[in-house]
């Protein structure tokens, strides 16, 4: 009788080894409970950067047309710069930087003489420049990729520069210093402070992990404007259009080197 029972108890051990023997060999790595873990944002470094502003330039034409009849500044103004930026260790996917851009746009023509007067060569040129600092938050949907909305806030000026001089006749540097005789050359600058915001998304594809390709696309709001000023800050310049601001959209496209992860 003992040796009955001690055989069945046998057995069922066997049977229970058995199944678990079974089970084991069903069971894989795709059925043990996984963290999504992803990795966090990573980015520094610095680059060149190119950007086309559009802005709105009626009321800078309506002075262009005032120099050179006839004529103003078409298309967009190319400003050229460069950015460096880094992330922020103790707040997730996002990053610090400062960029400095700037550009220019002019235009040229020659008014002809008129009674006694020679004739004579003009040029306008409007200029802008932007320093700001940036503060973006990345997404990395795909490797190497990352799309990164952000904000940019800073300061720049904005500068109109009118010059004129006789097409012909000789030029001394005793007649340029001479402030006592009246000339038909002339150069004038007005200059305005801006502090302008620039809402933005940035595109950005690492190409390898210590460099990445950018574009961006944002819209410029300027806040304040300084008062129009001339010659070096001497004087100020009252009746200019207060619809002269940095306010246009902008598109950008950079090139980064540094360590980036994403």
């Amino acid at each position: 009788m003992k040796t009955c029972i001690r055989f069945l108890l046998l057995l069922c051990t066997c049977t229970v080894v058995w199944a678990q023997d079974d089970q084991l060999d069903e069971f894989t790595i795709e059925d043990v409970p996984q963290e999504d873990v992803s990795t966090p944002y990573f980015g520094v470094g610095g680059g060149v950067i190119g950007s086309f502003f559009f802005g709105n330039m009626d009321e800078v034409n309506a002075l262009v047309n005032r120099v050179l009849p006839g004529q103003k500044i078409d298309g967009p103004i190319l400003m050229i710069g460069a950015q460096g930026f880094a992330a922020i260790p103790f707040i997730r996917n996002t990053r610090i930087g400062f960029m400095s851009i700037g550009g220019s746009k002019m235009v040229e023509g020659t008014v002809p003489a008129e009674s006694s007067a020679v004739a004579r060569q003009r040029q306008f040129e409007y200029s802008l420049t932007y320093n700001a600092i940036t503060l973006d938050y990345a997404v990395t949907p795909l490797k190497g990729l990352a799309l990164i909305p952000g904000l940019a806030g800073g300061w720049g000026n904005m500068t109109m520069r009118v010059a004129q001089s006789p097409v012909a006749g000789g030029r001394t540097v005793d007649g340029e210093l001479n402030f006592e005789t009246p000339t038909s050359t002339i150069y004038r600058e007005l200059t305005a402070s801006h502090i302008t915001l620039m809402p933005n998304l940035n595109v950005e594809y690492a190409v390898t992990p210590f460099s990445m390709v950018r574009l961006n696309a944002g819209y410029n709001v300027t806040l304040s404007t300084g008062d129009w000023e001339a010659d070096n800050g001497i004087a100020t310049v009252s009746g200019v259009s207060k619809d002269i601001k940095m306010n246009g959209l902008s598109a950008q496209v950079g090139i980064f080197i540094g360590l980036f992860n994403h």
